[in-house]
């Protein structure tokens, strides 16, 4: 008699989400769900924050450094990265195209501030909820592809999807992910940077013949829409080759975690 019941209870409850899962997807449930986000926004943002801070403390306790003096120096070569990767773009540029392109500290972005709230766990649980903080602006402003940066210059993800009150983020490191991308070594190798399993990021295709090494900087290549020349994507941690093509892989570190994220700057123009 107890198994029966609680076999009813089972079924019911599958049941139960089998229909809401329905009706979001045909957005019935678009008008109540909009009025949860509302409501739930302030408390998803205080949970949001709780485990950055608990990550956070619970990384502090692997290792001597206090989590501050852990986070400064990490800051410090994240900084000499960027200032690394303008340097060579510009060597670059005036050997081989011979005018300036690339991420500088004077160019003039038009930037939204945003804020980390959450992730999408609905749908997919890779993407985050991001919050516009500055009120000049609002969802109507975004598009999607718009990158997303951090700090002064390193990029973190783009722009999935806007809906209703609520922007979308695809961090590099995601699965779906992928960014034209370049790596600044001698022959500035140029490819496609591919998010691995929330993990890294990965470039496929890279001929045999290119000389890459362990800590080449690797920044964004500006060749595809809404993305500027010269955003920092990460370092090479190894090259390998692909047991399924004559190439090479090329394993890059991103510079920030997505899990870390909480400010954040979307490019409307540059």
């Amino acid at each position: 008699m107890r198994f029966k019941i609680k076999s009813k209870i089972y079924i019911i409850t599958v049941a139960a989400l089998v229909l809401l899962i329905f009706l979001h997807s045909i957005e019935v449930l678009s008008p109540m769900e909009k009025a949860l986000f509302k409501i739930s926004s302030p408390l998803q943002k205080y949970l949001y924050g709780a485990n950055i801070k608990l990550n956070d403390f619970m990384s502090g306790l692997k290792i001597k450094n206090t989590p501050g003096e852990t986070e400064l120096l990490k800051a410090q070569i994240r900084s000499l990265l960027v200032l690394n990767a303008q340097y060579k773009l510009f060597a670059e540029e005036n050997k081989i195209l011979k005018r300036e392109l690339g991420f500088t500290r004077e160019h003039k972005y038009e930037l939204i501030s945003a804020r980390v709230i959450g992730v999408d766990s609905i749908k997919n649980s890779s993407l985050l909820v991001l919050e516009i903080e500055n009120g000049k602006y609002s969802e109507k402003d975004i598009e999607n592809d718009m990158p997303i940066i951090v700090e002064d210059g390193i990029l973190a993800g783009k722009v999935a999807s806007v809906k209703e009150n609520r922007i979308y983020m695809l961090p590099i490191s995601a699965p779906q992910s992928a960014v034209a991308a370049a790596i600044l070594n001698k022959n500035y190798t140029i490819g496609v940077a591919e998010g691995e399993l929330n993990l890294g990021i990965k470039m496929r295709m890279i001929p045999q013949s290119e000389k890459i090494k362990q800590g080449d900087i690797v920044v964004t290549s500006g060749l595809e829409k809404m993305m500027p020349k010269g955003l920092l994507l990460g370092t090479v941690s190894k090259l390998a080759q692909d047991p399924q093509a004559p190439f090479n892989i090329a394993y890059v570190t991103p510079l920030y975690n997505a899990k870390k994220l909480s400010d954040v700057l979307i490019i409307k123009k540059y």
